[in-house]
């Protein structure tokens, strides 16, 4: 939603390459055909990518960037949830030339709401964009919690490592239980449930024992997948005990009963 909102501020016609879940790998393809056969765009990547969180490669992103600067493209890496998926200012690296860098504290640091990212790229270009139409106004109490945020880095950083522990922990279970959830570099898990009806069932259900979940019926070719975030170990192993109960028997390819056993 937010580079639907600045492309509407800045008269842009935005062109979205959206994720196929059963073939990610073509989302990639298709963005990089895009580059090569336009010029003078900005080209928009989150790394990882939501909505499900996907990681693409840094060789891609090293021909993404190539490809930018050849044909004349402003290339802006979104990294608001790489604290979740490696070291936290890793993409900063790519920043200079026609790549710039932004990361978002509204995730990594539980500041949604506070309009607070780092941004990185060549001074120059940051000067051209600073002249939009951009709304720019922070309020104390932002810049006053994002100093605290920093001051408590090597806290977060305990944070981060948990979260990618747990979460490899849970895709893990849910594999066990037959599912297939969907790589993850953000602090979610996504778990095809095989229909729109499973997926809002699930979702209803574990309202009602007191977890809210995300059904991404809304998401463009997502419909039958629910989102959950993930906490600490003890926080998520509650979870799981109840998301358990209340997830439907997975299904194969071709429709039949993959038979599990409860653990």
């Amino acid at each position: 939603m937010a580079w639907e909102s600045t492309a509407n501020i800045l008269g842009l016609r935005l062109n979205r390459i959206t994720a196929d879940p059963g073939n990610l790998a073509e989302q990639d393809h298709r963005l990089l055909r895009a580059a090569r056969e336009s010029t003078g765009a900005l080209i928009a990547v989150s790394v990882p990518n939501g909505p499900l969180g996907g990681v693409v490669s840094s060789d891609y992103i090293d021909e993404l960037a190539t490809v930018a600067r050849d044909r004349g493209h402003i290339l802006v890496l979104d990294s608001c949830y790489q604290a979740f998926h490696g070291p936290v200012a890793e993409q900063f690296a790519r920043a200079g030339g026609s790549t710039i860098v932004v990361q978002s504290m509204s995730k990594s640091h539980g500041l949604a709401g506070a309009r607070i990212s780092i941004l990185c790229g060549d001074p120059s270009l940051i000067d051209e964009l600073d002249a939009g139409p951009l709304e720019h106004a922070v309020a104390s109490t932002s810049v006053l919690a994002t100093r605290m945020a920093i001051e408590y880095h090597d806290m977060f950083e305990e944070i981060w490592r948990e979260i990618r522990l747990v979460r490899g922990r849970t895709m893990d279970r849910l594999r066990e239980w037959g599912f297939d959830p969907v790589p993850s570099g953000g602090n979610f898990v996504s778990v095809p449930l095989g229909t729109e009806e499973r997926a809002a069932n699930c979702t209803a259900r574990l309202i009602e024992s007191g977890y809210r979940i995300k059904n991404l019926a809304d998401v463009p070719s997502l419909a039958g997948y629910v989102r959950f975030a993930i906490a600490d170990e003890q926080t998520n192993n509650a979870f799981l005990s109840v998301l358990r109960d209340v997830l439907p028997v997975p299904t194969d390819p071709s429709g039949g009963v993959l038979a599990t056993e409860s653990s």
